[in-house]
């Protein structure tokens, strides 16, 4: 009996492990100037690529890496009158979705019903990725989801070849290390942060900053809004980055912080730190 026991517990740890998601897997920004932007972060500030900038059909987009998540600009409607905005934030799992929506039902974690991406993989229409949206964490201006993609060494296949060049040319001319922190504005920080906290896998730093085991940090910020505020690169210098936006005409001070100036990028809030 006391072995079928602790067999039985073994599974649940097991299975407890890989219900877990690990890191932020890419941050995606919505513009007008898509194109344009991902242009700018890939030739001027010297971001390798993941993936070109590419339409998919229903929308176009491209990913450049960051050091240590990948950075998707999404085309949106020039129709839409509205400046660029961070939107969605997608969350890697260390198992598959099965699993993870069976955890976030036990936490009583509230999450939409997981939709299934296809794509043509190798001549044969395959999954390519599967969507479980956060309901309590997402907002109108904001949408955090667990990422599981199907074929993972092939997608991770290129965020590595994407990273060996990053490091080659030590992080760009702004000297990036990473994306430190994705600051995001909510309404309640205490009601939000006990919400991070239940997601397994989140590491809980202080009251309103939370982790993973890499990639950036979430930091909640209680600024009236429900959208993603600002984003904060680390970089060796912030005097060298400084002094390299001034060259490029894109420096923006706000007392001693330094920004990419938010009029070369559609309004987006891209701070640097070191």
């Amino acid at each position: 009996m006391k072995k079928i026991v602790f067999t039985f517990c073994l599974v649940l740890s097991g299975m407890s492990m890989y219900a877990q998601v690990t890191s932020v897997q890419h941050l995606n920004a919505h513009s007008r100037q898509a194109p344009e932007l991902f242009k700018l972060f890939h030739e001027t500030f010297g971001l390798p690529v993941v993936y070109d900038y590419q339409s998919f059909g229903s929308f176009s987009s491209g990913g450049l890496w960051l050091g240590n998540v990948t950075f998707e600009f999404v085309g949106a409607p020039a129709s839409s009158g509205l400046p660029g905005f961070f939107f969605g934030i997608a969350l890697e799992p260390k198992g598959h979705t099965d699993t993870i929506v069976t955890m976030l039902d036990e936490r009583r974690i509230a999450h939409a019903v997981p939709e299934i991406n296809y794509w043509n993989f190798k001549g044969k229409k395959e999954k390519f990725y599967t969507v479980t949206v956060l309901k309590d964490l997402s907002a109108k201006e904001r949408r955090v989801f667990v990422c599981d993609y199907e074929q993972r060494d092939f997608i991770k296949s290129y965020s590595a070849r994407a990273d060996s060049l990053f490091k080659a040319g030590n992080g760009g001319p702004l000297r990036i290390t990473g994306l430190k922190a994705i600051v995001i504005e909510v309404a309640d920080k205490d009601k939000q942060a006990e919400l991070w906290a239940s997601i397994p896998g989140v590491k809980k730093i202080n009251d309103h900053t939370f982790s993973f085991d890499g990639g950036p940090a979430i930091v909640l910020d209680q600024d009236g809004g429900d959208g993603i505020k600002e984003i904060i690169i680390k970089v060796q210098s912030k005097e060298k980055a400084a002094a390299f936006l001034a060259q490029q005409s894109c420096l923006k001070k706000e007392n001693d912080r330094i920004l990419i100036d938010p009029g070369k990028l559609d309004g987006l809030k891209v701070v640097l730190e070191d």
